[in-house]
């Protein structure tokens, strides 16, 4: 047994820091900054409109349908997270990146009462893409497959 740590190094680079998928932690940290950056460039660019305040039912309903949205967020960031562990394109991780980062951006943005129309087109097409993502994944396991099928993709076509 070799006592010197630094003869006992490895001379090559591991096998799994190779590849598409070379830092999957580096892929987690890009998600979760890239989050954080969107819901607080919102909260510092906008604030709710006066006028917004003035009906408290509308309030009170728009700022739960943002919770809403932010609910729904957090288990796709956990399973796009989860999904980072394994190897993975670097453009597809991007694709899943952008689509949570203006679905993040989106749910402050209506707790924020500002652009609520571009807010929920935002959120929805953040939606869309990260479906089309998962749809273009091969590894997200078989519901990707079901959705394929139903598509009419994985047909065979004469």
């Amino acid at each position: 047994m070799n006592s010197n740590p630094v003869t006992a190094l490895p001379l090559t680079t591991p096998a799994a820091w190779r590849g598409p998928n070379a830092l999957p932690g580096l892929w987690r940290l890009v998600l979760g900054l890239g989050s954080l950056v969107a819901v607080l460039a919102v909260l510092w660019l906008g604030s709710t409109p006066v006028r917004a305040l003035q009906d408290i039912e509308l309030v009170h309903l728009l700022r739960a349908m943002a919770l809403i949205k932010a609910a729904m967020v957090l288990p796709c960031l956990a399973l796009v997270a989860w999904r980072f562990g394994r190897p993975i394109t670097p453009a597809l991780a991007m694709g899943y990146c952008v689509c949570l980062w203006s679905m993040a951006g989106a749910a402050v943005l209506v707790w924020q009462l500002n652009g609520l129309l571009f807010a929920a087109a935002l959120f929805h097409l953040g939606l869309l893409g990260g479906a089309l993502c998962a749809l273009n994944d091969g590894a997200m396991g078989p519901m990707a497959h079901v959705l394929r099928r139903r598509s009419g993709r994985s047909r065979i076509r004469a």
